[in-house]
């Protein structure tokens, strides 16, 4: 159902974008496999390090999941908005989960940086400059790091 990014020799990851079978709901650059979630970072460069976190068998709403399935959820987004604040020194993580635009259940975990947003106190939606995509250095440098603290179970802790 789900195309899961895997890990090839060497430990690079593999940049093929996940995708949901069901849907078509693709992550762009794919960071983490997670128990019940793939993590992708989500390419813009006003919020450096903004992530995805897409629930793995496929969902169209929040409310049809189980109890069980929430909490797991649930646990995993914060964990990986837990991480993002550790390793990016954001000032606040933004989490969202919204469901009204594709039909996947998914959360954007969404760093926020006040002294450098024009509109730091407004949702990221609401930030008045064009979303443009990071520069490859720095995609890549937060390629790395992400992946290396959701890899290290001893600061992402499942």
């Amino acid at each position: 159902m789900w195309s899961v990014a895997n890990k090839r020799a060497g430990g690079v990851l593999d940049p093929a974008p996940s995708v949901c079978s069901t849907c078509g709901f693709e992550l762009w650059i794919p960071l983490a496999a997670l128990p019940a979630c793939d993590v992708g970072l989500y390419d813009d460069a006003r919020f450096p390090g903004r992530m995805l976190v897409s629930l793995r068998p496929h969902f169209e709403a929040f409310e049809l999941l189980s109890d069980e399935l929430t909490t797991l959820f649930i646990s995993e987004v914060q964990k990986v908005a837990a991480t993002a604040r550790k390793v990016l020194g954001a000032d606040r993580i933004n989490v969202a989960i919204l469901g009204n635009q594709e039909p996947h259940v998914h959360a954007h975990i969404v760093p926020r940086y006040g002294a450098v947003e024009p509109v730091p106190h407004k949702s990221p939606w609401d930030d008045p400059r064009q979303r443009v995509r990071l520069q490859s250095s720095v995609r890549q440098s937060l390629i790395d790091q992400l992946s290396a603290a959701m890899d290290d179970k001893s600061s992402f802790r499942m």
